[in-house]
This record gives C-alpha cells, structure tokens and sequence, in this order.
C-alpha cells in the first residue's frame, strides 16, 4: 500500500477514516505560515513606531549645562504639545545651523556638536522631538516634520536669515532636516546629512532583526529622505559618514551623496562607530569652518572659507582637504574604495 498516494480517504459509518495526503498537509502548513506570518507584520506595523523611537525622557532630565551660553525655551511643536528648544545667536556674519538628532536619547546627546557649532560662531537652534526629551506628545514622522517646521520658524523669528541656515540631521535627524530643506528648498540652505539613511526601509533591511527582515513591507517609505534629497537644489550638500558604521550603512551615505545631482556637494569620511563623535570632532569642525561657518554674503573667514559654499574633497585622515568639486565617484572608502563597506549593517536604524 502506497501511504504516499494522494487519495480520497475511506468513508465508514459517514466519518472520514484515512489520512491526509501529502498537498493536504502542505496546503495546511503553508495556510498557517501565511496566518502567522500576517499576524507578525500587523504586529510589528502596530509597535513598529516603539522599535524606530527610543527616547530618553521623564523628570531626570534638565536644561542646557551651565555656562554653555544656551537658552532653554518651549515652544508650540505644531503637533499637538509643546517642545523644549535650545538656542544661541551667531556671532556678527555668522550662520545659524538648525540641528536634529537621532532616535535615541534626546537633544543632550548633541552636546558634542552644539559645541563644535557655537566654538565656529555660529548659532545654534536644536530641538527635542515630541516624546523625547522634556517635550510633550509622541513622536511620529509627521510630528518629526512639523517640529522641524516649528525649529524653522523659531530661528527666523529671532532674526535669522533664511537664506544663511544651515540643516544639519543627524542618523534619524537626516528626516527632518532634509525634509525641512525641501519645504524651505527656494532658499538653498546648506543641508549636512550626518550618517543618515536612504529610507529607514533600507537601513533596516541589512539588519537581521524581524524588523529588518520586514522592513519594506511595514516601512514603506516612512521617512524617505532621498526623494526629498533629489528634488533639492541646495547650496552645498555635505554628507558624512564612517565605513565602520554598524547601525547605517555606510552605502547609504553614499548612495545620497552619489545620486544628488543639484548643486555642489562634499563627501566627508568618519572614522568609528555610529556614534563615535568624539573620534571625529575635528573633522566637523574644519569641514564645517572651511564651507559652511561665514553666512553666505559674509567675507571669508581666517583660512578660505568662501562665502559661497564652496564644494570641498575629503583629504587625508579625519580632515577636509583641498577645495574642489567631488565626483560621485570620488568618495572616499576605507584604503580609497568608494564602494567598501556598501552592504555592511546591523543593529537598529537611526541609534544615537
């Protein structure tokens, strides 16, 4: 007898008594799959906004360190609560940099870059997130948006001019500072997208997570910063990024970098991990004082800082070299491949 034999069971007494048939089996096992498999991606699409935001928040925390010349003020977020902002105005010719962070934490774990920003003069306008920080509310993209949009408007309102605005989003802040970039995109501003993603999608794809796994299909295209990338026209696009980033590729850094075409743009390579700032604070500071510090009809400051914006290629190790437009082609790798580190990731999308 052939147990293997797909037919109809015997009938005795009006009950079925034979087994099932091998299609029999599989159809069930693989219906079940589905059923689990339709479950998960509900689950992680309801939870998916508690795995992206991971702020560090409650009564703990307090305002800017004493004597770091920063004012702490709330604001109205524009997404239903108000937000915690810190801010300090530019020296005379100098620009102000709109800053956001990443996923986790709060705007204290800026502290290194708001340094290195007031040590060039410049102002400064960094906010906390709904949810994150001492703010109101819950974060969201579209709360991500309009707080970057209330940031906007309280720089111009303290006299800032729009058009000498730096952007500068850092991983997860890449979103709102690209975004805000192309609401604002009839001003050119400067936009610094910091070891920021493609797509959240992309980044969590090289992940071997469930989230990373599930990527696409449950993020979509949540915060997509390289279609508001490619229909900018920025005055300068700067993009820095370390091949020896295990929470964003690097190859997305790259990937920005290679297929903006609106305007002259630098590639800047880091060294460390994801958030290994202190290893590469001098790299900021003199890719920042070489293009981005003067305001953009200010005279050039000690060095060659040219007043517009000039492109710039990464010289040697952690330092902007000589001014010069940057082919795609030409950015740097690790031993001067531009396309190592490509498919290297892990760990969750946007971390601090």
């Amino acid at each position: 007898m052939d147990v293997f034999a797909d037919s109809p069971p015997r009938v005795r007494g009006g009950e079925r008594t034979g087994r099932m048939g091998p299609l029999e089996i599989l159809a069930r096992a693989l219906g079940t799959l589905a059923v689990l498999a339709a479950a998960l991606m509900l689950l992680l699409y309801a939870f998916k906004g508690r795995l992206l935001f991971r702020p560090d928040s409650g009564p703990h925390l307090t305002g800017p360190p004493p004597g770091s010349g920063l004012e702490s003020l709330f604001l109205d977020g524009l997404a239903g609560a108000r937000i915690e902002a810190w801010t300090a105005p530019p020296e005379p010719g100098a620009r102000t940099v709109m800053l956001f962070h990443g996923n986790a934490g709060s705007l204290r774990n800026m502290a290194g870059r708001i340094a290195v920003i007031r040590g060039l003069g410049m102002g400064v306008v960094a906010v906390d997130y709904n949810g994150y920080g001492r703010s109101g509310g819950s974060p969201s993209e579209a709360a991500l948006e309009l707080n970057a949009e209330a940031a906007w408007r309280l720089a111009v309102s303290r006299g800032a001019d729009p058009r000498d605005i730096v952007v500068w989003g850092y991983s997860l802040g890449g979103y709102p500072a690209a975004h805000l970039a192309h609401a604002h995109r009839r001003f050119r501003n400067p936009l610094m997208l910091d070891s920021t993603f493609t797509r959240v999608a992309d980044a969590a794809s090289a992940y071997g997570t469930l989230l990373g796994l599930a990527g696409p299909p449950v993020l979509g295209d949540s915060f997509d910063v390289r279609s508001r990338l490619l229909a900018l026209q920025a005055e300068e696009l700067m993009v820095l990024h370390s091949p020896d980033d295990a929470v964003v590729p690097f190859g997305l850094g790259l990937r920005n970098f290679r297929e903006y075409r609106g305007g002259p743009k630098e590639f800047v390579v880091l060294y460390g991990g994801h958030s290994d700032f202190d290893l590469n604070m001098e790299t900021y500071r003199e890719a920042m004082r070489r293009h981005l510090a003067r305001g953009r009809h200010a005279r050039p400051g000690p060095g060659g800082a040219a007043a517009e914006g000039l492109p710039g290629k990464s010289g040697g190790p952690g330092g902007a070299g000589e001014a010069g437009p940057v082919p795609p082609s030409d950015a740097p790798g690790p031993a001067g491949d531009p396309d190592a580190g490509e498919g290297a990731g892990g760990g969750d999308a946007g971390g601090d």
